[in-house]
């Protein structure tokens, strides 16, 4: 048939990128976080973002810019 494009398998395309934490493959398509100077892929991403709520939530508060306050 014209006009169809053939199924493209992700797995056989080269690696776009490598995860900066973990080294792992990042292809094209896929999402890369900027995370403290590197390109982080989704699953370090989500790692550092949960370690962060749970060692600094101060932090994280100003990282995503939410207003802190201490209540008197």
């Amino acid at each position: 048939m014209r006009g169809l494009m053939p199924l493209r398998d992700a797995q056989q395309e080269q690696p776009a990128a490598w995860c900066g934490e973990c080294l792992g493959e990042i292809y094209p398509g896929e999402t890369v976080y900027r995370w403290e100077g590197k390109s982080v892929c989704p699953d370090c991403f989500k790692w550092a973002v949960r370690a962060l709520l749970e060692t600094s939530p101060g932090r994280l508060a100003d990282e995503l810019g939410v207003e802190r306050q201490v209540l008197d």
